[in-house]
């Protein structure tokens, strides 16, 4: 019984090999042909007379009505510098 039983799973296993090895090989993915990619110019870029402004600050960086500037305070947060914990107090000495 012992022989018999080893001949069902070598030809179970057989077969699954088999299968597996066919669906692999006719499954399998066809190679992509890339195209070439397109050449990349190299001359010289010119900009447009006047498209390129030099300055020594960010746009409107001088301006009161563009928002808070760098000397607001936080928002939300404390308009006289940093507090203790609420609730305790100095003694003084």
């Amino acid at each position: 019984m012992k022989d018999q039983t080893n001949l069902i799973v070598v030809i179970v296993a057989i077969v699954f090999m088999i299968g597996f090895s066919l669906a692999f090989a006719l499954t399998q993915r066809k190679p992509v042909a890339l195209t070439a990619p397109a050449a990349v110019p190299l001359t010289e870029v010119q900009p447009a007379e006047g498209a390129v402004v030099y300055a020594n600050a960010l746009p409107n960086a001088g301006s009161a009505a563009a928002g808070a500037g760098g000397g607001g305070a936080a928002a939300g947060g404390p308009a006289s510098g940093r507090r203790g914990p609420v609730g305790i107090q100095s003694s003084g000495n």
